[in-house]
């Protein structure tokens, strides 16, 4: 009788070591299978790119072209990583092919903050203002972007290296416009991205002299500063044409990765030059474009490594 107990208590024993076990796995196979992300869109023009933080908060850079595509396939990357809100909306400058999608956005999700360029005569841009004045109808706090704001989250951060002037803008030329867009730097569980809306390389010179100069680290200080040595992502700016990308910035930053947003109608608007200087300057860059592979989408794992994957059903 007690050989047979004892045979019985080595089994339970067993068992529960295994269970032990097989918990540990899945609870591993979780944290994998929820994996924080950045998605850049591939929509019909213009750019959006979806980030999902540690903390389970949510932020969209840009929302499209507004076409009825570009507006579904926001909405469904919204639904696949279970948003229930959007925390913090930056709408980089005031060009339909990057604004034009809010208000459908905004049909469906409820903006926290919204990040805008400070801009003085809003009745000069009708479409623009009344994207303006959805936001603000619908409750979201408005706030201008600038040189040393920053947003700081479990494992993330995220900081404005630009604009550098607070005054508002009047002027509405393609460049002026253009440089509206923020050049963003974040990183989330120690991966690095640099996104530059449509700044052109004058942005992009100011970025590079603040750096060197160390003004960065004085600004950023309370969140750790910020590295802009070897970027692992880079998006480049003005879709990849001759006006961005410069050599001295693709110097200091020598990404791992280059992302181009670009649409599939826009075929031509990407540089040669843009890209020989990106190849020249990071001989093994690994070069992605939304009108080629589709949606990018990066995921980050717990232990500070990425995942790629492209296609139009990421």
């Amino acid at each position: 009788m007690k050989v047979y107990i004892r045979r019985i208590t080595a089994v339970l024993t067993l068992i529960t070591a295994l269970i032990i076990v097989l918990f540990s796995i899945s609870c591993k196979a979780t944290a994998s299978d929820s994996a924080f992300s950045v998605k850049f869109l591939s929509l019909t023009d213009g750019d959006c790119c979806l980030l999902n933080f540690p903390d389970g908060k949510v932020m969209l850079i840009d929302t499209g072209d507004g076409t009825d595509y570009s507006n579904t396939l926001i909405k469904s990357s919204l639904k696949e990583i279970g948003a229930t809100k959007i925390d913090y909306l930056i709408i980089s400058h005031p060009d339909t092919a990057h604004y034009l999608g809010t208000e459908s956005v905004l049909s469906e999700y409820t903006i926290d903050k919204a990040y805008v360029p400070n801009i003085s005569n809003l009745n000069a841009l009708p479409k623009y203002n009344g994207t303006i004045t959805s936001l603000i109808d619908s409750g979201t706090k408005i706030e201008n972007p600038l040189i040393g704001k920053y947003i700081v989250g479990e494992n993330y951060k995220v900081a404005f290296l630009s604009p550098n002037y607070g005054e508002s803008i009047n002027e509405f030329t393609e460049s002026k416009l253009n440089n509206l867009s923020p050049i963003i730097y974040i990183e989330i569980l120690g991966i690095r991205f640099i996104l530059s809306g449509d700044a052109d390389i004058s942005q992009e010179q100011f970025i590079v002299d603040c750096y060197k100069s160390s003004i960065y680290n004085t600004l950023f200080k309370n969140i750790g500063g910020v590295n802009l040595s070897e970027i692992d992502f880079m998006m480049l700016g003005d879709g990849g044409s001759e006006k961005a990308t410069s050599d001295e910035y693709l110097k200091l930053l020598t990404p791992k990765n280059a992302i181009i947003s670009v649409a599939k109608n826009m075929y031509g608007s990407v540089s040669s030059k843009t890209i020989s200087r990106l190849t020249e300057t990071s001989k093994n860059v690994n070069i992605l474009r939304t009108d080629i592979n589709g949606s990018i989408r990066v995921k980050i794992d717990n232990n500070k490594g990425y995942e790629i994957k492209t296609g139009e059903t990421i």
